[in-house]
């Protein structure tokens, strides 16, 4: 891996933000399943279907302990991204045009090679350290 000046590089880690926004939102779907009159078939799947796609979303975008979680961003000279994920497979992606950047929130979607779907990453203040974020979104502003 290149960690030289013509890098960056982008170690991502837990973050609170992103786990109490999930909490918060799968559990308010929870609840309101819970609350509305369906027949005990349909509540029972889509309860089931909700905790699923909680554990799923949190164990890959916040504990980073699913196979296919990317825990390593790095930039290279010519705009090309590597994407590190827990298998150890290093995947070659490039950025998509289409993003959402705030001072304390990063939405970002990488287009690979041979893939159909985009893989998205969102990024809050705690993800990674904040040196690392700063020169990103000023890389970002400027693409």
């Amino acid at each position: 891996m290149d960690n030289g000046e013509n890098s960056l590089v982008i170690d991502l880690r837990f973050s609170i933000y992103l786990s109490l926004i999930l909490s918060v939102s799968h559990l308010g779907a929870l609840i309101c399943v819970i609350c509305v009159s369906l027949s005990p078939l349909i509540k029972g799947v889509l309860i089931i279907s909700i905790l699923a796609q909680g554990y799923y979303l949190f164990r890959t975008y916040v504990l980073f302990n699913h196979p296919n979680s990317i825990y390593r961003v790095v930039l290279k000279i010519n705009a090309e991204y590597d994407l590190y994920t827990k298998q150890g497979v290093v995947i070659p992606a490039i950025l998509d045009q289409h993003r959402l950047m705030t001072r304390s929130l990063i939405i970002i979607n990488f287009k690979v090679e041979g893939k159909r779907f985009k893989m998205p990453m969102i990024l809050f203040a705690d993800s990674a350290p904040k040196d690392s974020l700063r020169r990103f979104r000023m890389m970002l502003w400027r693409a």
